[in-house]
């Protein structure tokens, strides 16, 4: 059994506190991002074995583990000398998540990537040669084959990397310390990540999805941008794809592309070359794309880090973070995404009438009810799964 004490930036550095310039590769590094390299650099070389980096999406958590990696600090603990690297074995179960590792970590010529899918057997070699472990996406560690490798590595520096750290078996994740510098909200009002505009379409259950997002897409494709669509079967990516190409956009659906492919179809996202591009699961957490403005939830979440992960696509500072979603009010199972999100820029809640789209503001001033926890425990609920919230507020004339 693991103590496990979460460090919140409270009780770490804050801004003021971290008046140290430091950089990683060509890119200076954010106070918080600071904070969590030394206060997981503090903890290791204290003694404690597994640390668990908790950053929201699109906060830079693969940038704060280089920051981490190349820390001098770090190096003496484990007694490199100035010309020698430091050895990583990188897990995670995804090719993509490995990709942008060995990109990221180019940066930094002292240090050593051995990059391995928890789907595949680890060496003994490479347990033997490396220094420390990083899990990526930890919050995956209830699967049965990252076990069987927790179980081999267990003498090893392990530093987990996470946006939403609770297990999906409901179990106490095996880290001794979380280091969470900053919250989504807190990154937010600070301007590290895009404030949300949020579109929720009436819907029915009765009413076919590819019609809906056909009719949403008539109405609103100019105003969505560089925009990534998520809807449940492959048979809806085919006929959206072919839909937008149909209205002069450029569009590619996600369907039995190698991970090469669809490494080469993100960059192209990420370049402008292609406007659209929509999945059904093959797109979610770990996807780091640039000038993606706009996410389409053409299909319903079963828990709130999926949405979050999701909805961290379009969350960068250089996003508009546009979230274009179908809720269906008869239904007890909406996520409410401001829960995710906090409260957005802007809400609008639109229906149809007389075949015609009808736009309303969504009013947060009302109907705020203090039983259901303040808005920090609702923002936790959106991380850790917790029971669904329905929508709040009032609607304006």
């Amino acid at each position: 059994m693991f103590d496990q004490n979460v460090i919140d930036a409270e009780q770490i550095e804050t801004e003021q506190e971290v008046n140290e310039i430091e950089m990683f590769g060509e890119r200076n590094a954010h106070w918080y991002q600071i904070a969590a390299k030394n206060e997981t650099v503090d903890l290791i070389v204290s003694g404690v074995k597994r640390v668990l980096v908790k950053q929201p999406t699109g906060a830079g958590k693969t940038f704060t583990s280089g920051l981490i990696f190349s820390c001098p600090r770090l190096r003496a603990y484990f007694g490199l000398q100035e010309n020698e690297k430091l050895v990583i074995l990188f897990l995670a179960h995804k090719h993509r998540l490995l990709t942008q590792a060995e990109r990221e970590y180019a940066k930094a010529a002292n240090v050593e990537l051995i990059l391995q899918t928890v789907q595949s057997d680890i060496s003994d070699e490479a347990v033997f040669r490396c220094h420390l472990i990083c899990l990526d996406e930890s919050h995956h560690e209830s699967c049965l084959t990252i076990q069987y490798h927790l179980d081999k590595i267990k003498d090893k520096v392990i530093i987990g990397l996470t946006a939403t750290p609770e297990r999906a078996d409901g179990l106490l994740i095996k880290f001794s310390h979380i280091v969470e510098p900053i919250s989504r909200e807190q990154a937010v009002e600070e301007g590290w990540l895009a404030k949300t505009k949020l579109y929720s379409f009436v819907d029915a259950p009765e009413r076919d999805k590819v019609e809906v997002l056909k009719d949403i897409f008539n109405a609103y494709v100019e105003e969505m941008g560089q925009t990534m669509v998520f809807v449940r079967t492959k048979q809806e990516v085919i006929a959206l794809t072919q839909f937008l190409r149909d209205l002069g956009k450029t569009a590619i659906g996600v369907l039995s592309q190698s991970e090469a492919e669809l490494n080469v179809l993100l960059d192209r996202f990420s370049n402008k070359e292609v406007q659209f591009i929509v999945n059904c699961n093959r797109i979610s957490e770990g996807v780091d794309v640039k000038f993606c403005e706009s996410v389409v939830l053409g299909r319903t979440f079963g828990s709130y880090p999926m949405l979050n992960q999701v909805i961290g696509r379009a969350s960068r500072p250089d996003s508009d973070c546009r979230v274009w979603e179908l809720i269906n009010p008869l239904s007890g199972r909406n996520l409410d995404t401001t829960v995710v999100v906090g409260e957005p820029e802007i809400h609008k809640l639109i229906f149809r009438v007389n075949e015609q789209w009808v736009e309303e503001e969504f009013d947060y001033t009302n109907d705020w009810n203090p039983s259901q926890g303040t808005k920090d425990e609702l923002s936790r609920q959106a991380e850790t799964g917790g029971d669904r919230i329905h929508r709040r507020g009032r609607f304006v004339d």
